[in-house]
């Protein structure tokens, strides 16, 4: 199933697949990284991320393009 951007009501379009993203400690959780699609709104250019179901295993050196996750 595609996302759905609420403001403009469009399905949103897959930018860019396997985008790996960390998952700084937070509350006792450990730090993950897990792989996810990116899409995007065709309309207002809003971004989201949609995550694999399961985390990847431990990376020692994992890719310099990943996306850190923050939680605000």
């Amino acid at each position: 199933m595609e996302p759905i951007c609420v403001p403009c009501r469009r399905l949103m379009q897959v930018e860019q697949n396997s985008v790996v993203v960390h998952d700084p400690v937070a509350d006792g959780f450990d730090s993950t990284y897990w792989m996810g699609d990116r899409w995007v709104c065709p309309s207002c250019q809003t971004r989201i991320i949609l995550r694999a179901r399961r985390p990847l295993p431990e990376m020692d050196n994992p890719p310099n393009d990943s996306l850190e996750f923050r939680y605000d």
